[in-house]
Order: structure tokens, then sequence, then C-alpha cells
């Protein structure tokens, strides 16, 4: 192999990594990303504040309006957690899961977790801080028990709006 073709597929090689780190429909990093990016935080003892972000009604809209109806809900969702990110900065934010989003923002960046915004009943939001758990491991977990305590509540509002 030539030295010019060795180098091609380097690069081939290099793009064809960078795509498949990217979540397809959103452009977002992956969960295998969130964690690398959270042990880093953890190895380095920063203060930072995992936020988690839930989209409402999509296991509803995939099974009464399909699939391609979900998927737009997920992409007009990402444009509004984009748009309400305060720091501006989303190469801290993450598909962790299919209707799941996190975001890392560091003390250091002069920001808090209640400058995060979004205000929409299309969300169900939890937020932990990284100063209050000795692992990951724990903060994630509290903060996902936290988020599946305020979604069970905004069915559960749901279900009472509808009596």
């Amino acid at each position: 192999m030539s030295d010019l073709a060795y180098k091609q597929e380097i690069i081939r090689l290099r793009n064809l990594v960078e795509y498949y780190r990217l979540d397809e429909l959103t452009g977002l990093k992956m969960r295998k990303d969130f964690e690398n990016d959270i042990n880093i935080l953890y190895m380095n003892k920063a203060s930072f504040y995992l936020i988690i972000i839930d989209i409402n009604q999509l296991h509803n809209v995939n099974f009464e309006d399909g699939y391609i109806a979900g998927d737009k809900l997920i992409v007009e969702s990402v444009k509004e957690i984009i748009d309400c990110n305060p720091t501006g900065d989303n190469d801290m934010l993450y598909r962790i899961g299919g209707d799941e989003f996190a975001i890392l923002f560091e003390f250091s960046k002069g920001y808090h977790s209640g400058d995060l915004h979004c205000d929409s009943d299309r969300f169900t939001v939890a937020t932990k801080c990284s100063a209050d758990y000795d692992t990951k491991d724990k903060l994630f977990s509290a903060t996902d028990t936290l988020l599946r305590e305020r979604k069970a509540l905004y069915y559960l509002d749901k279900q009472d709006r509808r009596r």
C-alpha cells in the first residue's frame, strides 16, 4: 500500500469512527461518551451538575402516530434542549437512552443547574450535584431515581386531569 493510500485509509477510518460515535438521529454524543466524560470529571475531582432530561409521551406518540412521528418528536426535543442549555456548549449533551438525555456542566463554567430553563411540558427533568455523591454510580442512581419519581408524578397529574 502506498503512503498516500495508507493516509487516505487512516482518514477514512477516523471519519468512520467519528460517524459511529454520534447518535444518528440527533447528532449528539451517546452513552459511552457520557460514561467516559463523567469518569474524567470524577477523576479530576471536578464539581458539576448532572441533569437528566426525559421526553414525556414519546411511547404514546410512537404507539399512536408511528415511529417517524416519534423520531420527529425526539429531533424537536433536542432542538429545545439545545436552546435552553445556558452554557451553549453542547459538547456535554448526550443521548443516553431512547428518550433520555444528559447534560454535564461544571461549576467552573459559572452556571447553576437552575439556569437550564426547559419549561416545556414536553420534558421531565432531574438534577443532582456531584459534590453530594462520592461515585458517579451513586450520582447517576440518585438523579435517575428523582427523574422516575417526577415522571410518575407527571403521569399521575395527567391522569387526574382526564377525570
